[in-house]
């Protein structure tokens, strides 16, 4: 049972669970959620595209004009169709862009087509109770899905004051880009019968092949024409205040535009190097500069990123080495057993380490034979069937041990700078840090078996019933009958996307890279 908001939740008495695969079992991934949307505002893991913003700008603004009508439902399937008949429109091309939304519903549609038109209709009007055979499930398409809440915290997009269920762009504003400014540079290039032949195909819910040489040149979303007007607002978005909404926006940071930036910069010195080498990199210098406060946020990021994947691995060994039980344990007896053969790996791993000594020669020790990089190789590698779990958890142990030692000076100002930011959730590191003070004087058996039982097992039950509230979906991966326990999933450890592949994948849109990594001389203007 779950009390949450004076209410007794008993997920045990309703309906038979489904199991899904859910993310973060054990709920700490929400600071790193939280860092990266203060140091990326605007963009999702999604939103890869970036022309998507002006094409559903000029969308909204079509419907307004072309339709007139604050109707929801009409407002659904206007945006649907037109995201389904982009999606036809480039596979329909012969390439194969990453990151267009619908893109594997309309090859399915492609495949199965016997003549020259596609019905629109069937495959994007919204269904009673949703939409599970059409080309993407969500009421309000990729849009509602995944743009709709980025383009408003930039600035590009409300809702209507007639219905708060209808979409509308933004007008002209001071300090930001409006949605009707993005809407015009959308629309600048494409001849107005050729709108008018994007929207017709809309109402009538068919598009033809015979359009395709018409529409592609101006719909085709993964091409941007360099030196357009369009481009140059859309550059003036990425680079412009983090939140041009609120009150005081001349105040807002600049962590997006910084972050391009140092990205630029990083790829700039070698080509080769990824969005991961950044982080990893700027992590081992804590973040650089003092005065450099994007820099720092990555650092922070980071540093909970080790934490959380050392934590989920600990989890996914846990569950593998109960694949030789079947899968159903004596939880008191696997906790003693599995505590002994993690002892073992760790005096392998940390030289010199005695189990039966306190936690705090762990903490204040010698250093580890390894790097943070290297214990995640060992603990999120693909082939784990060459890494026993005890070893695999001896390694995420051991990872936490070493972010402490390394990072423990810094604590007090990313104390102060994740709270000014409102960053601390829960579950973060500086907050463990501070239970590992308090545990420095337990032996390391004591300690790694408090971990397997308190922070692996009993925040896994926490965090799965949490997620399971009173809906039909379960993402635990072991259930606790007494004293037993029985798997129920598998798991991966792994690290969080923050969104800066993202921001790399926009730049190239933009053309400041170009497909080999090579800024150009746009790119280069914006490191000057």
């Amino acid at each position: 049972m779950i009390l949450t908001k004076n209410k007794a939740l008993v997920p045990f008495l309703g309906d038979k669970l489904s199991i899904i695969r859910g993310l973060d079992p054990l709920g700490l991934q929400i600071t790193s959620e939280s860092t990266y949307g203060v140091l990326l505002p605007g963009l999702t893991n999604v939103t890869h595209r970036i022309r998507y913003y002006g094409f559903h700008c000029w969308l909204l603004d079509r419907f307004a004009t072309h339709v007139g009508k604050a109707d929801p439902k009409q407002q659904q399937d206007f945006v649907r169709r037109a995201e389904l008949m982009v999606a036809l429109l480039i596979r329909l091309l012969g390439a194969k862009p990453l990151n267009i939304p619908g893109s594997a519903f309309a090859d399915k549609m492609i495949a199965s087509n016997t003549d020259s038109v596609y019905r629109l209709d069937e495959g994007a009007d919204s269904r009673p109770g949703g939409n599970p055979e059409t080309y993407w499930k969500a009421r309000m398409g990729a849009f509602g899905q995944y743009y709709a809440g980025s383009m408003r915290a930039l600035g590009l997009v409300g809702t209507s004051a007639a219905n708060d269920q209808v979409f509308v762009r933004t007008s002209e504003q001071a300090g930001g880009i409006s949605g009707q400014q993005l809407a015009a540079a959308f629309a600048d290039g494409i001849p107005e019968p050729v709108q008018q032949l994007f929207l017709r195909n809309i109402e009538a819910g068919l598009f033809r092949e015979a359009d395709l040489k018409i529409l592609a040149p101006y719909f085709d979303l993964s091409q941007l024409q360099a030196g357009s007007a369009e481009q140059a607002l859309y550059l003036q978005l990425l680079t412009g205040v983090d939140l041009p909404l609120q009150e005081d926006s001349a105040s807002s940071p600049f962590h997006r535009k910084t972050s391009l930036r140092l990205a630029l910069s990083y790829l700039h010195q070698d080509q080769a190097r990824t969005t991961r080498k950044f982080l990893a990199d700027n992590y081992l210098a804590a973040g650089g500069e003092a005065e450099e406060l994007t820099l720092r946020g990555w650092y922070f990021y980071q540093l909970n990123e080790y934490w959380q994947v050392a934590c989920s691995s600990v989890l996914a060994a846990m569950l593998r080495d109960q694949d030789k039980d079947g899968g159903y344990v004596h939880l008191p007896t696997f906790l003693v057993q599995f505590t002994e053969q993690i002892g073992a790996q760790l005096q392998e791993v940390v030289p010199g380490l005695e189990i039966n000594k306190p936690l705090s020669a762990f903490l204040e020790g010698a250093d580890l034979q390894y790097q943070e990089e290297e214990h995640y190789a060992v603990i999120c590698r693909e082939l784990l069937d060459y890494v026993e779990p005890a070893a695999q958890a001896a390694a995420g142990l051991a990872l936490i041990g070493l972010i402490y030692r390394r990072n423990h000076a810094h604590f007090l100002e990313l104390r102060q700078y994740a709270k000014e930011r409102d960053l601390l959730r829960e579950g973060n590191f500086l907050a463990y840090s501070q239970q590992l003070l308090a545990k420095r004087d337990w032996t390391m058996t004591e300690f790694v078996h408090d971990f397997l039982h308190r922070d692996i097992v009993l925040r896994h039950q926490y965090v799965s019933m949490r997620k399971m509230g009173t809906g039909q979906q379960s993402s635990q991966k072991f259930e606790v009958e007494g004293e037993w326990l029985r798997r129920t999933d598998t798991m991966s450890a792994r690290f969080s996307d923050p969104r800066l592949d993202v921001l790399l994948l926009m730049a190239a849109d933009l053309h400041l890279i170009d497909q080999d990594n090579v800024l150009t001389a746009q790119g280069r203007a914006q490191i000057a």
